[in-house]
């Protein structure tokens, strides 16, 4: 099994409950995740408990350039998702591979 290289997403609005929006997810992107991608490791993306909704389009833009990296069939060899609930992991998944 592969090293965990653990990546909290960060929300600085502490009321949000939901993260939407393709420019949203890019720029969060960026900012907290291209920089601590390790490819040789398992990269644990960690959502806040307090988020218990993610869009497809916030989904489609955190993981575009990912997606130019590696296959969407190979995803889960490289990252792994959590988030508040397992219905919300499955969901961002499913838009992943969509």
């Amino acid at each position: 099994m592969k090293e965990e290289n653990r990546i909290v997403i960060e929300v600085l609005d502490k009321t949000l409950i939901a993260l939407a929006g393709n420019d949203n997810g890019y720029d969060d992107y960026k900012k907290q995740i291209e920089p601590k991608i390790d490819y040789d490791k398992l990269n644990v993306i960690v959502f806040p408990d307090s988020i218990r909704k993610i869009s497809i389009s916030y989904v489609q833009g955190m993981f575009k350039e990912i997606l130019k990296k590696i296959d969407k069939n190979d995803f889960e060899q490289y990252f792994q998702i959590k988030a508040s609930t397992p219905r919300l992991v499955e969901k961002v998944m499913n838009n992943i591979k969509f």
